[in-house]
């Protein structure tokens, strides 16, 4: 896959491109992607997608910006599996979020070659995407001499997926459906820094605690089984969301995992945590000790959903 960083890179053959941000690359997402795909074999064009280096909400909703599903490097990385040939990738902008369906119909023609451009089902494109309907896109597609095409509704088993819906999944805890939404487990990645050494030295469970690399969903606090990847290795752990109540009065916030069968010292490094059940939510507990058996059984019933996987 070529990797387009240019303002202008012209091909041997015509594009038919789509466009978006495709947070976690979602099942929804991979259905209008294979159609792109597709497409391009049975039209002998290029297939391409357009996307963003950062994320748009961030531009358009700098308040309150929506946290992302997926990290660039990531995505990219499943591009690349879908054998695409050509992934653009633009700085998402105030003035990007500016220009009109018609102008970036006739910017992308222009600069790269495409001829054909394939929309989501219910996805619109253009500051004046709100005024726009099927027929409109079509027409102005006509003008620049560029087929829009609009892809068919994806409802898997009667489920409607969306990146809002599975953040929302996330942020309830409903880890295991969010994975079925996105084709696989949802994960969570960073360097591993310096924490209050609790878990291991008064409870017994050492932790790596996780400073996360990119502005990632948070699920809701407590713990959760996970697949832990480090140095190229995947181990089985116990990840906990939270202030740790019981062992801390300072409301500070802590993604820290416990990795099993695994004693080595990683500060510093990265390492990344797929998130495959949810176990219980953050509570606080009498004391210590109370806590440390309730992190036991949390270990004895992590073990026992991880033999059934």
């Amino acid at each position: 896959m070529e990797i387009v960083n240019f303002a202008h890179c012209l091909f041997d053959r015509p594009l038919v491109a789509t466009i978006g941000f495709f947070d976690g690359v979602h099942l929804g997402h991979r259905y209008l992607l294979e159609f792109v795909k597709k497409y391009a074999q049975d039209h002998n064009m290029l297939s391409a997608i357009v996307t963003f280096s950062n994320n748009p909400s961030e531009i358009l909703h700098p308040d309150s910006p929506a946290p992302i599903i997926m990290d660039m490097p990531t995505k990219i990385s499943l591009f690349k599996e879908m054998n695409f040939d050509v992934c653009i990738i633009k700085n998402f902008t105030t003035g990007f979020s500016k220009i009109t369906a018609q102008d970036f119909v006739h910017t992308i023609k222009l600069a790269y070659g495409v001829k054909a451009l394939v929309m989501g089902y219910d996805h619109g494109f253009g500051s004046d995407r709100d005024k726009i309907d099927s027929a409109r896109y079509t027409l102005l597609g006509r003008k620049e001499s560029v087929r829009i095409v609009r892809g068919e509704p994806f409802f898997p088993d009667g489920m409607a997926i969306s990146s809002s819906i599975i953040r929302r999944r996330i942020e309830g805890g409903y880890v295991t459906e969010a994975g079925r939404m996105l084709g696989r487990p949802y994960v969570l990645s960073g360097k591993v820094v310096s924490g209050n050494g609790i878990g291991g030295k008064d409870l017994g469970f050492p932790t790596a605690n996780i400073s996360l690399s990119s502005n990632f969903v948070i699920p809701l606090s407590g713990v959760y089984v996970v697949k832990v990847k480090v140095r190229g290795k995947i181990y089985d752990g116990m990840l906990n969301i939270g202030t740790n109540p019981t062992v801390s009065s300072s409301g500070k916030y802590s993604i820290e995992v416990n990795i099993f069968d695994f004693n080595e010292d990683i500060y510093g490094e990265e390492i990344s945590v797929e998130l495959v059940g949810f176990v219980r939510k953050e509570e606080k507990y009498k004391d210590k000790i109370a806590l440390m058996h309730q992190i036991e059984q949390d270990k004895e019933q992590i073990q026992k959903m991880i033999c059934s996987l």
